[in-house]
């Protein structure tokens, strides 16, 4: 099992994008999005010395900052308003993408190896994300590690 907390700004990875001019799809690349997924690639090259061979289940818990505006009402009778959820941007699948993708190569061969994905997103800081990554013959030998982060990560919702 690998684990690491990479600390940061979790930042989304959009869809392609078409340019004006351009036939083909080109990828997102801003500045924000290559520093996160450079923040992954170094946490990951420190926790590992290599790739999980074959398929992995990966769990990632996001921690973001909390803007003003999803600060808690306590007098509130909105239970979402006393106690925020991030259900706004960024989308938990976008940011899924981007770390997948920085982890890709370094602590699996390909992202299509992911056969069971669990992702989250909370406020909470410092900001970053969670990763753990399971090889397939770890969790077949000794679930109770993977049954363990699913309880935590329920209990946190």
């Amino acid at each position: 099992m690998i684990e690491l907390f990479v600390q940061g700004k979790p930042v989304a990875k959009g869809s392609m994008m078409v340019l004006p001019g351009v036939n083909y799809p080109v990828p997102q690349n801003s500045t924000a999005l290559r520093a996160w997924e450079r923040a992954i690639r170094t946490g990951i090259r420190s926790a590992t010395k290599g790739a999980i061979p074959g398929p992995v289940v990966v769990g990632l818990d996001f921690h973001l900052f909390r803007p003003a505006s999803r600060r808690p009402a306590p007098g509130s009778a909105d239970i979402f308003k006393r106690w925020p959820v991030p259900d706004a941007y960024p989308d938990v699948d976008k940011l899924t993408r981007a770390v997948l993708d920085g982890l890709k190569g370094l602590a699996f061969s390909d992202d299509r190896k992911v056969i069971l994905l669990i992702a989250g997103k909370q406020y909470s800081e410092p900001t970053g994300c969670v990763i753990k990554i399971w090889g397939l013959g770890e969790i077949w030998t000794d679930p109770s590690s993977l049954h363990t982060w699913l309880e935590r990560r329920i209990e946190g919702v």
